[in-house]
């Protein structure tokens, strides 16, 4: 996925600049002239409705498919990030936001799409933070918002919608806070890296069904999810001969999301620089970077072979 491009934004109905900063469309500024600035509660004030509140945010995120010329600062955040609405279905964000605001896609989209489009967008939103979507993507979203974590919401002038994000501790949470330990790493980055440190070890979590389906990066080793811990660690007695105190550990799974959890759970065990890819052996493939078939899969059993039954599998 490519970065967000600082200075440009979706064209969203409705919305513009004014004197370099966003102004709200007058179906979420009621008769309130204020332009966006510093938090969501600022952003959407006037005659909104109480309950649209949020937290203060250090940017907005915007994501829609048309596009129209932008200042990087803008009002009273630092910057706008802008995603196209294909991106947002698998961006990985370096931050998550107090403000995301949907506008127009271009095409016919499946309902999965839909699905996954607002899953990222919360994924992206702090506790509490604000959704907003024009008429015809709020259409589109209502259905599914309560099962992607927004609880509360409300239509606007003009059938603009708006939601607010569940503040109950979600998956989202987990993996934002174990990313924030991170130094995560970008496909080229990595493959770089294999190539010149000899200490670096990349850990490949995913089930053996996808590592044969999809390959595996060359020179990996296999651990599975279920047994990383006992894996990685050297005092466990279970630890694969690869990995030493030292050793500079890369988790990689399907799409970076369970790496991010499980590195920082590396971390714990004092494997301080431990990190993961981003977008995981997707992002690699996307990057047109090698794979090959595996050798074989890692299992590991716990109990000595004579304590075993017929029916215990191997952790």
């Amino acid at each position: 996925m490519n970065a967000p491009v600082a200075g440009r934004a979706p064209a969203l109905d409705g919305w513009g600049i004014t004197h370099g900063r966003i102004t709200a469309p007058e179906a979420l500024r009621g008769s309130a002239p204020e332009a966006l600035s510093g938090t969501a509660a600022e952003a959407l004030s006037g005659t909104t409705p109480e309950a649209l509140r949020g937290p203060a945010a250090d940017a907005v995120l915007v994501v829609g498919d048309g596009v129209f010329e932008l200042p990087a600062v803008v009002g009273g955040w630092p910057a706008v990030d802008t995603l196209r609405s294909d991106e947002l279905v698998r961006a990985q964000l370096p931050r998550r936001f107090g403000l995301v605001i949907i506008g127009p896609w271009m095409g016919e989209r499946s309902h999965e799409w839909h699905r996954m489009l607002v899953h990222s967008a919360v994924a992206h939103l702090l506790p509490g933070g604000l959704l907003v979507a024009d008429a015809a993507v709020g259409h589109a979203i209502e259905p599914i918002a309560g099962a992607t974590g927004l609880d509360i919401g409300g239509e606007l002038a003009e059938g603009h919608r708006w939601w607010r994000r569940t503040t109950r501790r979600t998956v989202h949470d987990l993996v934002a806070e174990a990313r924030s330990r991170l130094d995560r790493m970008q496909a080229a980055d990595l493959a770089a890296a294999m190539a010149a440190d000899g200490h670096l070890v990349v850990l490949d979590t995913r089930t053996p069904t996808d590592r044969d389906r999809h390959g595996v990066i060359p020179g990996s080793v296999h651990a599975p999810r279920t047994v990383l811990e006992w894996l990685a660690d050297p005092t466990s007695g279970y630890s694969h001969e690869a990995i030493g105190p030292d050793t500079r550990l890369v988790v990689v799974c399907n799409e970076g999301y369970s790496s991010s959890l499980a590195a920082a759970n590396l971390q714990e065990l004092g494997f301080t620089a431990a990190t993961d890819l981003v977008g995981g052996v997707v992002a690699w493939l996307a990057a047109g970077l090698p794979t090959e078939a595996p050798e074989g899969h890692h299992g590991l059993c716990l109990l000595p072979e004579e304590s075993r039954t017929s029916g215990d599998p191997c952790r």
